[in-house]
């Protein structure tokens, strides 16, 4: 039962959490579509849209494990305690820390100018609404799918879509999809936003039961 697998998802990933740093030392993790992304990075900047799929922190893990520069944008989470230990996880994999603010829009513009990898989750909730996927809804300006694409086509960078997958055998696999590169017409940011939502709904629909806002859909 979908609802069962889950809820197994949720109580793994929290115990997995504080072993982050060591998932791949220990071999548990398998990386898909490499090539995708190193060739990408060779060129300049990359944003790295992430998908909250499987345990998507091991996404930083992957990143450390390529060789890569990258930094994050982080929010503030249930509690404080939460909050630093999240921190502290996504900086001992070497990940820098940006602020979900104009100010730390206007650093992962500078950084990806100056090469590195910026990441930002594609799905995600604002007061209480799921934005992406949009799931048959129409597109709005606002939300990280707008954001993603404000931002690679500023910096003149490509995006780079990448998930997480928890598999049987209690391994993970990171799977880096293909480059996406916006052309220099800019008349229809919608159309931006529809095209990234093409890229991002079918590996979560084929993952339901690992997508950690399935709950947040089905209310």
């Amino acid at each position: 039962m979908a609802v069962a697998r889950f809820l197994d998802h949720l109580a793994a990933f929290v115990g997995e959490v504080p072993t982050i740093g060591r998932q791949s030392s220990a071999g548990r993790v398998r990386i898909e579509g490499a090539e995708n992304v190193l060739s990408a990075y060779r060129t300049g900047g990359v944003v790295l849209m992430g998908l909250h799929l499987g345990n998507w922190e091991i996404l930083s893990e992957a990143v450390r494990q390529l060789g890569l520069q990258a930094s994050t944008f982080y929010e503030e989470a249930e509690t404080e305690v939460q909050t630093r230990i999240l921190r502290e996880i996504r900086q001992d994999v070497g990940v820098d820390l940006l602020e979900a603010n104009a100010t730390g829009l206007r650093r992962a513009m500078r950084e990806l100018v100056d090469g590195r990898v910026i990441c930002l989750f594609a799905d995600h909730l604002r007061g209480g609404r799921i934005m992406a996927p949009l799931l048959g809804r129409p597109p709005e300006k606002e939300g990280n799918l707008a954001i993603i694409a404000r931002l690679a086509r500023k910096a003149r960078v490509p995006v780079v879509p990448a998930y997480v997958l928890r598999e049987d055998d209690g391994r993970f696999t990171v799977r880096w999809m293909p480059t996406v590169r916006f052309s220099d017409d800019c008349s229809d940011p919608l159309a931006d936003v529809l095209m990234l939502n093409r890229l991002i709904e079918p590996p979560i629909l084929a993952n339901l039961d690992q997508w950690f806002f399935l709950d947040d859909g089905l209310n």
